[in-house]
């Protein structure tokens, strides 16, 4: 019989501090559990051919283990430019701080990782070939495909708040950027995860309309299932997100500020070197330093607890591609305080309370809410209708059906 195949180019969602610890990989790891559960299936119903998914992965960094061995693995094996082994001059004072070297550094690493994904490319024989993480700083998406092809946009955030996230890149990697963004063009179809997202693919970088589909990425049906006993003794407020000054961080701590001493903080968020020691040292600013937690990074069922038993999900981010800590808890069944622009206000409108992310009044105000008078009972249900927006079995026959457009083309 013959063998519909489906390549994932999974490197995006393994890099950041390894396999899916950012959203990139959360969305990565689900995309690829949807095609396991629902699109095999449907894709073998659709085309009367086996279906077999193939794991392009970066080699040495674990593939999530709720993935690893379901499916075909290619693993490439060139280094990255701030992974691995580190090469003598990176330890010579004198050297080290010489910019240049750095940029040679990672032009080499572009191209070893071309190379080597071009060289496991040409030994499948791909019906389709998926990108996930085509426009990411840091990431290396650009090659040449032997099949056709679709690109995942996320968001055009690196862009539009350019001196909160892009600037404080190398400008090698923002070169990088901006040529990725002009490989999107090569795409067969593009991918947009909300309809603000497809907007401002259109707007910000040119991309055809007619060549974008949107489609949600999923949330796990975990979230709905029942709760289990809270792992923290006193009530809290949730902040689920890196510590980037895009997502907002220090007004959403401005205004838990006054929120009465007998709740918490809790942000799942990483140990970042680079905004952890200003976040705590905020904290002791405002005097909330012994209820302000960040967890690192933690397990999926300790994650899935956390949300579930939380006062609210607080997440006004200036500019989002989609959102997805919105959507898990809205799937969880809790109150969310979101943003009011952008895919978060899309996938929120109605079933949570929006507020101006400048405004530390506004998210003050909505916690205060959130603890008086909110219907959490109605809250909940219109969560949980909303969530069908991210069903898994849906929002993966969608991207089937992309792939088979393509294919057929």
């Amino acid at each position: 019989m013959e063998t519909f195949r489906v390549g994932i180019d999974f490197r995006g969602a393994q890099s950041g501090g390894g396999s899916g610890q950012r959203g990139i990989g959360r969305y990565t790891t689900e995309l690829v559990l949807g095609l396991l559960e629902y699109g095999r299936p449907y894709l073998q119903q659709q085309t009367g051919k086996l279906v077999e998914i193939v794991l392009f992965h970066a080699e040495g960094v674990p593939i999530p283990a709720e993935i690893n061995g379901l499916v075909t693995t290619a693993p490439v094996k060139a280094p990255t430019w701030s992974d691995g082994k580190k090469p003598l001059w990176l330890r010579l004072p004198k050297i080290r701080s010489q910019k240049r070297f750095h940029e040679m550094r990672f032009n080499n690493s572009v191209k070893s990782q071309k190379r080597e994904m071009e060289r496991q490319l040409a030994k499948v024989k791909l019906d389709v070939l998926h990108i996930p993480s085509a426009l990411d700083v840091g990431s290396y998406p650009i090659y040449s495909y032997p099949c056709p092809v679709v690109m995942t946009f996320l968001d055009a955030i690196v862009v539009e708040l350019r001196e909160d996230v892009l600037d404080s890149y190398p400008w090698f990697l923002q070169d990088y950027y901006f040529l990725q963004a002009k490989n999107l063009e090569s795409a067969d179809r593009i991918v947009a995860i909300s309809e603000a997202s497809k907007s401002d693919a259109s707007r910000v970088f040119g991309l055809a309309e007619d060549k974008i589909n949107v489609v949600y990425p999923a949330v796990s049906k975990v979230y709905d299932h029942p709760p289990e006993p809270s792992l923290r003794s006193r009530p809290y407020f949730l902040f689920c997100s890196v510590p980037d000054p895009h997502k907002n961080p220090r007004r959403v701590m401005e205004a838990f500020s006054r929120m009465p001493d007998s709740h918490d903080l809790v942000f799942i968020s990483p140990h970042d070197q680079l905004y952890m020691p200003s976040l705590m040292a905020y904290a002791q600013e405002l005097g909330i330093h012994k209820r302000f937690f960040m967890t690192g990074f933690i397990p999926e069922r300790e994650l899935i607890n956390l949300f579930q038993n939380a006062e609210a999900l607080v997440s006004p981010s200036k500019m989002e591609g989609f959102g997805l800590p919105v959507a898990q808890a809205l799937r969880a069944g809790i109150p969310v305080i979101t943003s009011n622009v952008s895919a978060q206000a899309e996938i929120a409108e109605g079933v949570g309370l929006l507020v101006d992310p400048y405004s530390v009044d506004q998210i003050a105000h909505a916690m205060s809410s959130i603890l008086s008078n909110y219907d959490r009972d109605l809250a909940r249900q219109l969560g949980r209708q909303r969530a069908c927006w991210f069903d898994a079995e849906k929002v993966t026959r969608e991207l089937a059906d992309v792939y088979l457009s393509v294919a057929r083309k």
